[in-house]
């Protein structure tokens, strides 16, 4: 296993980069909307109307960008030979571990 992992192509390692980058951008998507959720207050209807908005947008963005990060990826296990049995359970440990990672933003 590990030998298959050192003898990637550079186009695997490049798209290997390029989805913890995506996954990076989405997790500061996350973040930013925890922060937008902590100045939402009820002393300003207005202010806080906004402040609403602009959380729900950046979660809905978030979750966007992040199912088009794993639908790309899966893609892509799929076209490397990962098939079957061993392709739904590196889904499900690979998608509980990034629901994890990013509910955990917002859990202090």
């Amino acid at each position: 296993m590990f030998n298959k992992l050192l003898m990637l192509s550079d186009a695997q390692i490049k798209d290997l980069f390029e989805h913890f980058r995506n996954l990076g951008i989405c997790s500061a998507i996350f973040a930013a909307s925890d922060w937008q959720y902590a100045q939402i207050a009820p002393l300003n209807l207005g202010l806080s109307l906004f402040n609403t908005f602009i959380f729900c947008l950046l979660v809905a963005t978030g979750a966007w960008l992040l199912l088009v990060a794993q639908v790309q990826a899966f893609r892509k296990f799929k076209n490397y030979g990962l098939h079957g049995a061993k392709l739904k359970l590196f889904f499900a440990i690979y998608g509980l571990a990034v629901c994890i990672l990013m509910i955990s933003i917002f859990i202090h």
